[in-house]
């Protein structure tokens, strides 16, 4: 019998560093949506001290999951089963990443700008690693408006 099995596995996880690694990847999302250059600004330092080991940070980053709305959860079902998401967003002055992976029901949302200027962006990037495809969000968004208008 397995070693495992026989004595049960024990797996310990850092939701502090669990929840930071998220947010690292939601930062390096919006710089490659906004320009590496962009990220350099003094209105993501908050998020950039998080991620580089800044705890008391934490309460200003990440996000409660009920921040999330109803479209973006309906939004969140129609990618491809199990995919990975990381999806940019603005709210009124805020820029918020959302970074769910293998289909996850509750992303973890982190806060990258309360100070955000334009205050309209929408998109981001999905990793189909089932069909070994990868999208850019408004692209795939556009595809699914295409295909809905095919069904007309």
């Amino acid at each position: 019998m397995n070693l495992f099995l026989k004595k049960g596995l024990e797996i310990k996880v850092n939701l502090i560093n669990y929840y930071r690694a998220h947010s690292k990847i939601a930062f390096n999302c919006a710089a490659y949506l906004l320009g590496k250059d962009t990220m350099y600004d003094s209105q993501y330092n908050n998020c950039r001290n998080w991620i580089n080991g800044d705890t008391k940070e934490y309460e200003k980053i990440i996000l409660n999951q009920n921040f999330i709305n109803n479209i973006e959860k309906m939004l969140l079902e129609s990618f491809p089963d199990k995919s990975h998401k990381v999806i940019i967003f603005s709210v009124s002055h805020y820029l918020i990443g959302l970074v769910s992976f293998y289909g996850a029901e509750f992303p973890i949302t982190t806060l990258l700008s309360k100070n955000f200027e334009p205050n309209n962006i929408h998109d981001g990037i999905i990793c189909d690693w089932k069909n070994q495809k990868e999208y850019l969000y408004s692209v795939y968004l556009r595809k699914l408006a295409e295909e809905e208008e095919e069904d007309f």
